[in-house]
């Protein structure tokens, strides 16, 4: 070959060199970016080689961001969201939820360092960036001598919780309400016609694996309170709004859907 050929030659193997390098770090960069802005809410999207790290929360493939998406594994009721001096992986500082926002493992050390509010604060910058809470949440000393981040307002992370209604009679109540909003008691769930009566338990995860909630819809006096309760349970664990091993038990203020797990999907 000509040296004139050889030169074009090397020339479109650089060239060709250069683009692919190219589109290889507009790919990576746009990777990075898309995951430092979305949450995990799975092990799932923890996994592969670029995982979900930079705020999500993602450690060793696992999500220790927040529930409901680690439901299943129970992890306290927990957004693992901030680290003892500072990073963006493997963190050690968390958010106590649905409602309390006990903020828990900050270190004592060094005494009046200010690290409490530090930390508080980065968790609730990280969270409302990632699209688990709303913002207006700020920290404030407890009398106890913790700190609290709140109010919370989840409901991005509650809105798509649990599977479908499966009817009007079954499901959310109203059809759009978000789980653990308003309290606790503005989202009803509905398990079915007892002797003609609706019947529903609040929708309020406690992200626990011993929830417990009262059957309403229930007459006060000789009502049926026991198979009332048993149908509830049958048509939610049918519906598979809830897993099985839950149980009934009788108070004095009425009877309670008892010891089960919330479903997520």
């Amino acid at each position: 070959k000509s040296n004139k050929e050889k030169k074009s030659n090397k020339e479109k193997k650089s060239n060709k060199e250069k683009k692919s390098s190219k589109e290889k770090n507009e790919t990576t960069s746009s990777v990075d970016a898309d995951n430092f802005s979305r949450a995990c809410t799975t092990d799932d999207e923890c996994k592969g080689y670029y995982g979900n790290s930079e705020s999500a929360g993602c450690w060793l493939g696992k999500c220790q961001m927040c529930l409901p998406g680690n439901y299943r594994t129970f992890r306290g009721g927990k957004c693992m969201c901030a680290k003892n001096g500072g990073g963006n992986d493997n963190f050690d500082v968390s958010v106590s939820g649905p409602r309390n926002g006990l903020v828990d493992g900050v270190s004592l050390f060094p005494l009046f360092g200010g690290q409490f509010f530090d930390r508080c604060n980065e968790c609730r910058r990280r969270m409302e960036a990632d699209g688990v809470i709303m913002p207006g949440s700020s920290c404030s000393r407890n009398p106890t001598g913790t700190m609290s981040l709140g109010p919370l307002n989840m409901d991005p992370l509650w809105k798509d919780f649990g599977p479908p209604n499966v009817s009007h009679t079954i499901g959310r109540y109203p059809a759009d309400c978000i789980p653990n909003s308003g309290g606790g008691s503005a989202c009803k769930l509905r398990c079915g016609i007892h002797n003609g009566r609706q019947l529903h338990i609040n929708y309020n995860p406690r992200m626990s694996n011993r929830e417990r909630s009262q059957v309403m819809g229930l007459p006060l006096f000789f009502g049926d309170w026991r198979n009332g309760c048993l149908a509830c349970g049958s048509t939610l664990e049918t519906a598979g709004f809830i897993e099985s091993g839950w149980e009934c038990t009788r108070r004095m203020d009425g009877i309670y859907l008892d010891k089960f797990q919330y479903r997520m999907q």
